[in-house]
């Protein structure tokens, strides 16, 4: 039976073992997206048959539920998310489902389910090779814009974000960020999801750093890595530092990198033209399609 939990800032123990475990590269499946979004969404999360599974409430009010994940058997969380849907009345969904997950559902169900795919909510994954270096005539213009920061403002000092310069961090979104950008009720919740990661920074184990010019802050980022891949889940600057967020998207992946990383993952648009442009400017290698899968209750392999 799966029993319910509000995913918290202290869920991170419980939580760290599937994700570390998993290979989807999604952002769902990272601890600080799982912590940052938990509030917007009433996120919980239950473990079931050596599986984890989280229930969400969509923008929609429907629930829905993360592909499981884990070590275990896939067929029995599966048929014990079909049986608390049942007893609550509720449609089986799954939502988010890496596109490679949607054939487990499938032939858990015989093939009868039902499909959405939503290109707002994909993943922008690169090569860390592209970041770091911004090799050829396709990153002529990040280029440029980094040689105009340095330009204006002289050499940058990359730190790493630590407990003594963490006060600083929170100052800096509080003074220049936070007030500075659209408003509206989406971007508020970022905002307030912002301030709730540096505010428990120690205790969610991120990585961060911030970029210095002339000894102030222009830019930060926070994120993890996890396997191959190095999640962005905050990236700000400041407006008034031209060029900016193309030094911090740099640094950021230079100064994570590992012999064993990969690929960088600056996660979803969210259906943003701005971010979107700006996203696939960097030439991402794949979109990570997450979709929402809705299937027959009491038909799977469980009946």
């Amino acid at each position: 039976m799966l029993s319910f939990k509000p995913i918290t800032v202290e869920s991170g123990d419980a939580l760290r073992p599937y994700f570390v475990a998993q290979k989807y590269r999604i952002c769902d499946f990272t601890i600080g997206t799982a912590v940052m979004w938990a509030g917007y969404f009433s996120a919980e999360y239950a473990e079931i048959a050596g599986m984890l599974v989280i229930k969400s409430t969509l923008l929609d009010g429907s629930v829905a539920f993360s592909m499981p994940i884990g070590s275990g058997s896939a067929d029995e969380a599966l048929c014990a998310i079909d049986r608390y849907a049942k007893e609550r009345g509720i449609p089986t969904i799954f939502e988010p489902v890496p596109e490679s997950c949607i054939s487990v559902i499938a032939n858990h169900y015989y093939g009868e389910l039902t499909v959405r795919y939503s290109p707002d909510w994909s993943d922008y994954l690169y090569d860390k090779n592209d970041i770091i270096r911004l090799e050829g005539r396709r990153f002529n213009a990040q280029r440029n814009h980094i040689n105009k920061f340095k330009k204006l403002y002289g050499e940058y000092v990359y730190d790493p974000i630590t407990a003594e310069n963490l006060d600083e961090v929170r100052s800096f979104f509080h003074k220049y960020i936070q007030f500075s950008e659209h408003k509206d009720s989406q971007s508020d919740s970022e905002k307030e999801m912002t301030m709730m990661v540096l505010d428990n920074y120690p205790r969610l184990n991120q990585t961060g750093g911030v970029i210095r010019a002339a000894g102030d802050i222009a830019a930060i980022a926070v994120g993890e890595r996890v396997g191959d891949t190095l999640f962005v889940h905050i990236e700000k600057a400041r407006r008034d530092y031209q060029g900016s967020s193309s030094v911090i998207n740099m640094e950021f992946a230079r100064n994570n990198d590992t012999p064993c990383l990969k690929f960088v993952n600056r996660e979803e648009d969210m259906g943003d033209m701005g971010l979107r442009t700006a996203k696939t400017r960097y030439c991402p290698v794949e979109m990570l399609r997450k979709y929402s899968v809705t299937v027959p209750q009491g038909k799977g392999k469980c009946r």
